[in-house]
């Protein structure tokens, strides 16, 4: 590339970490430890052992096979120094922090999607939300100022509202 070519390129500005990153964060932090000091370090029950042969071996389970959890599995045992049943506990322990951690996120999602009200409450802790700030039957700021009309919902003046 040009110098000049590479002068006209703009370059993105830097996200910050958003709450719902951090709190994914720290609730993997609180969840890897926990399951990895409480995993079981034997084989185990039910289909525990033939997963775990499955996957050092590259073999095949029983019907649905499980080719996702075969191979990562494979690649735990090889990748990490311990007892084949050990590795395959860790990441069984890893995944399930990992799983933790994406529920916060999907909870964050659903409350901003069906309770925006009280997701902005939330960050906002001197707000009082409104019934139906961001309903979406009530678009217009006319439907949403006869709302709460109807609802007594009208806010005064002293009373704090949220900027987002």
């Amino acid at each position: 590339m040009s110098p000049d070519f590479v002068d006209t390129m703009k370059r993105p500005a830097k996200r910050a970490v958003r709450p719902r990153t951090i709190a994914a964060l720290a609730v993997f932090a609180a969840a890897a430890p926990t399951y990895l000091l409480t995993m079981s370090r034997a084989v185990g029950f039910v289909d525990r052992g033939e997963l775990a042969a499955v996957a050092v071996t590259l073999g095949v389970a029983h019907p649905t096979g499980y080719p996702t959890l075969t191979l990562l599995g494979h690649l735990a045992t090889k990748l990490l120094p311990a007892r084949p049943l050990v590795a395959l506990n860790v990441l069984a322990s890893l995944l399930s922090a990992a799983g933790a951690a994406l529920l916060v996120l999907v909870f964050d999602h659903v409350l901003a999607r069906f309770a925006p009200a009280a997701h902005r409450a939330s960050s906002c802790g001197s707000c009082r939300p409104s019934p139906s700030a961001s309903s979406p039957t009530l678009g217009s700021p006319g439907a949403q100022a006869r709302h709460r009309a109807s609802t007594g919902a009208i806010r005064t003046r002293s009373e704090p509202s949220c900027a987002t």
